[in-house]
């Protein structure tokens, strides 16, 4: 329950992961932040340095909070350091620059060494000038085509590095989602949704007469925090209903779009359909999957087979689903300890040979989440 200006608000089930919450630092910045559970291997913008981060699963390495010098080990400089540092009998520090030493040039013999050293210089100075003189003359310069032949590097500038802030996201998402949740026609909606092609004919198969009943928007960012994933970053609404929804912008080249199809959980077949007429040609679903423990008539064998629990977003319709032990969608399925369910999309066809009327196979695992083709515009 959520209390707010006076009165008393339900927070939907499908929004149970956003209240629990654990502490992240930034390892870059080591800013602390929240972050939901069951958020490993999502990607998170940091409130501290606004870098991208990928929260780590329980499975991935930590990085450690402590920087590693950058000053490389020098044994020279270290011998130079314990000279400077001569310890006297009594205990007391003096420094090397304080001791009394005899340099050769001052002793007896100083002065024959000095005439040694500068005779010897005068010679390799002439010997090193005679031989440039005589190379120089005798090579012969490259010709014109030799240097055009030279290959000269390009300068290349360095590609422009660009950096958004949250602010900067939120401040272009606000705008498109309040045009959206506030559109009642079709015609409406089509500029602000990710693909147009592919989602009208979707939309107006959702919508017949081209009316759409706006749910408006009285709350953006309801949980104060950007979720992101690839190009998909999906903040919380709140509708006039005091209904609280994801709404998933994805970054394209024409800017952010809203993915229409999550927002929808829209499927290839309308639940009740799809469960009176048992179709055995596979179908695509948005889905909530749990593990459930369910072995029954064809799939009675829970050697072979595992069980789910499979729920339709508006929680009206659960059947039970069933993968192949050690099958390729059996290890593509996963869940985190700490998670007890999964949004995913699945595609799911009945047995021709079952008889129950709620037991379906799983086919293939089209993506996790909601949004198709998370990395693709």
């Amino acid at each position: 329950m959520r209390r707010r200006k006076g009165h008393t608000e339900r927070v939907p089930e499908t929004i149970e992961n956003i209240r629990r919450w654990a502490s992240y630092v930034c390892p870059g910045c080591r800013f602390v932040f929240r972050v939901p559970k069951g958020a490993g291997g999502q990607g998170i913008l940091c409130p501290g340095c606004r870098r991208t981060l990928k929260i780590p699963t329980a499975t991935d390495a930590v990085p450690e909070l402590t920087v590693a010098s950058t000053r490389a080990a020098d044994p020279k400089a270290a011998m130079v350091k314990r000279q400077r540092q001569m310890i006297k009998p009594g205990g007391s520090k003096n420094t090397i620059w304080d001791r009394k030493t005899e340099s050769p040039l001052t002793t007896s013999g100083g002065n024959r060494q000095m005439r040694l050293l500068l005779a010897g210089g005068i010679f390799l100075f002439l010997l090193v000038t005679t031989g440039v003189l005589v190379s120089t003359h005798s090579a012969k310069p490259p010709a014109a085509a030799e240097l055009a032949a030279i290959p000269r590097p390009t300068p290349q500038a360095p590609p422009p590095v660009v950096e958004r802030s949250e602010a900067s996201y939120l401040a272009e998402m606000e705008p498109i989602a309040r045009q959206f949740m506030q559109a009642t026609t079709v015609a409406e909606i089509l500029p602000l949704v990710r693909n147009p092609a592919v989602a009208e004919p979707r939309i107006r198969r959702t919508y017949p007469d081209g009316k759409i009943v706006a749910p408006g928007m009285t709350l953006f960012n309801t949980s104060g925090m950007i979720s992101t994933h690839g190009i998909v970053s999906a903040v919380g609404v709140m509708t006039r209903d005091h209904e609280e929804k994801a709404i998933a912008f994805v970054e394209t080249p024409q800017g952010m779009k809203i993915d229409w199809e999550s927002w929808a959980i829209w499927s290839e077949m309308p639940w009740a359909q799809f469960l009176s007429a048992r179709p055995t040609a596979a179908h695509v679903f948005r889905v909530i999957l749990s593990p459930v423990v369910y072995y029954n008539f064809e799939y009675s064998d829970d050697k072979k087979w595992k069980s789910y629990s499979l729920e339709s977003p508006d929680r009206e319709h659960v059947i039970f689903g069933y993968v192949e032990k050690g099958s390729e969608v059996d290890r593509m399925i996963h869940l985190d300890p700490e998670a007890k369910t999964l949004s995913l999309m699945l595609s799911l066809k009945f047995n021709p040979n079952c008889t129950s009327k709620n037991q379906v196979e799983i086919e293939r695992l089209v993506t996790e989440g909601w949004v198709e083709n998370a990395d693709t515009p």
